[in-house]
């Protein structure tokens, strides 16, 4: 299983994502050139920052989810979204977890990680 990575460990795909290049151009203007052999050149916190200040904005897409079982016979919902080439999983009253290079990869960790949570609701379904 594939384990979740830092955002910083995907910097290539990111820096070649059509979309996340937007951003950058649309946020730099004029100075993108400058900004991107910054960013390639390892001088690349300012791109964590712009990608974490977007990442619940206009970059973020709904990839899938899963449902959970919450206290009170109540549910919650485990989601797995992306920016671009990254995808990461979202719960609420949970931090988000890590990247992953792929859907499959963070759907699995998912799946593994709210095992208690995802059994809990299946065995009430039983019910």
């Amino acid at each position: 299983m594939n384990q979740p990575q830092p955002l910083s460990a995907f910097k290539d795909q990111i820096l070649s994502c059509p979309k996340i290049l937007d951003l950058i151009a649309n946020h730099y203007g004029g100075e993108v050139e400058a900004a991107l052999a910054r960013f390639q050149a390892g001088n690349d916190d300012d791109l964590w920052d712009l990608i974490a200040d977007q990442k619940r904005g206009s970059l973020e897409e709904f990839a899938t989810s899963l449902m959970a079982a919450a206290p009170d016979d109540d549910v919650f919902e485990i989601e797995i979204l992306s920016a671009g080439p990254v995808f990461w999983i979202r719960a609420n009253e949970f931090e988000d977890i890590g990247y992953f290079g792929s859907q499959y990869d963070a759907l699995v960790y998912a799946e593994d990680y709210f095992d208690p949570y995802i059994s809990e609701l299946a065995d009430r379904e039983e019910e």
